[in-house]
């Protein structure tokens, strides 16, 4: 399965995609209401997308930080709780792999030597007001 989805008792808690999608166009995995929009896109040559400026947000309040990761060499391991702190999954992702995070936490083992990006929410916030350690 090319995208994944982790819930626990009806909460999306993350999206897998796996570097084997590889649907023609462009794909969002991520449904609209999400504050952080992730897509795919797989276009032949001499497509363009019309040059645009997106419009600044007036407000949001209360919006979930959303957290991606994207494998880009090796493998990583990655622990999925819920709001209740509940281990619910453990995945695995491989060069190309990508994850979005919705809601809960996660934990990460380095499983193999490599590298991945972190896309996040800003600014940061430091420490004490970004994150609450499950262990």
């Amino acid at each position: 399965m090319a995208v994944e989805k982790i819930e626990s008792e009806g909460e999306l808690l993350a999206l897998v995609l796996r570097n084997s999608f590889n649907t023609p166009g462009t794909n969002f995995i991520s449904n609209e209401e999400l504050a952080l929009q992730v897509g795919f896109h797989k276009q032949q040559k001499g497509h363009r997308y019309r040059a645009h400026i997106t419009f600044p947000f007036k407000e949001m309040k209360n919006v979930k930080p959303n957290k991606v990761y994207y494998v880009k060499k090796g493998k990583i391991g990655i622990d999925i709780y819920d709001k209740n702190d509940k281990k619910v999954d453990y995945v695995t992702l491989s060069e190309g792999d990508l994850i979005q995070f919705v809601s809960g936490g996660h934990g990460v083992d380095v499983l193999e030597n490599g590298e991945f990006f972190e896309i996040k929410h800003g600014p940061y916030r430091g420490t004490e007001q970004d994150k609450r350690f499950v262990e």
